[in-house]
């Protein structure tokens, strides 16, 4: 009797044995083949995002390499040969009076700030005075770019100053600006009248479009 039971015990065993074993096997084949399908669909979302943040970063550093290039356009066709630069130079001639050439330089700059949004702008004569403002009274030109201005006047072209700050206290604000030569053909060669300093609010194009980014 006993051994039978020990025989039913021994068969019961190996019976379970045969059953159990091939669906353990089944269950660890499941859950590997399970991690290495999260593995390779974690790693295929990763490259995904990936490749979509490298696109979106070109995407904008492309903006800003277009924003940058038209600033300085602005910079260069307003100083280069153009009427702005004869008009200030025939000003400076006269000793800069209060005339229709003055009216004339300020509705050109007026319109070359609303056109592209500057702040403000500057003019700056050969001993770095600043002449004429749009703003007049309003702000200041620091020594970082009056300094900037001394180099543009030694032929450095066109130079854009570092992030600077407002110095009053009711206005903080951060700025930077862009520098160039306004010159006039003499003799077959280029003279530097004065500078045009135009001043950019980066709040206004560069904060929002790097605020947008993901």
């Amino acid at each position: 009797m006993n051994r039978n039971h020990s025989k039913l015990q021994v068969s019961g065993a190996k019976s379970f044995i045969r059953t159990a074993l091939p669906m353990l096997l089944l269950t660890l084949i499941i859950i590997g083949v399970g991690y290495l399908v999260f593995n390779f669909q974690k790693q295929t979302v990763k490259e995904y995002v990936h490749k979509q943040l490298v696109t979106v970063a070109d995407l904008k550093m492309a903006q800003i390499a277009l924003w940058h290039a038209e600033r300085k356009g602005d910079a260069v066709v307003a100083g280069k040969h153009s009427l702005l630069a004869m008009l200030v130079d025939r000003w400076l001639q006269d000793r800069a009076p209060v005339d229709e050439t003055l009216t004339k330089i300020v509705q050109r700059l007026s319109k070359l700030q609303k056109t592209s949004g500057y702040h403000d702008i500057f003019i700056i004569d050969t001993q770095r005075t600043v002449r004429l403002s749009l703003r007049p009274g309003q702000e200041a030109v620091g020594d970082t770019s009056l300094g900037l201005a001394q180099e543009i006047l030694k032929g450095s072209g066109t130079i854009f100053s570092p992030l600077q700050q407002m110095k009053k206290r009711s206005n903080r604000s951060i700025f930077f600006d862009l520098l160039a030569p306004l010159m006039v053909a003499d003799g077959g060669s280029n003279r530097i009248v004065w500078v045009i300093l135009l001043r950019i609010n980066p709040s206004s194009f560069l904060y929002p479009l790097i605020q947008s980014w993901p």
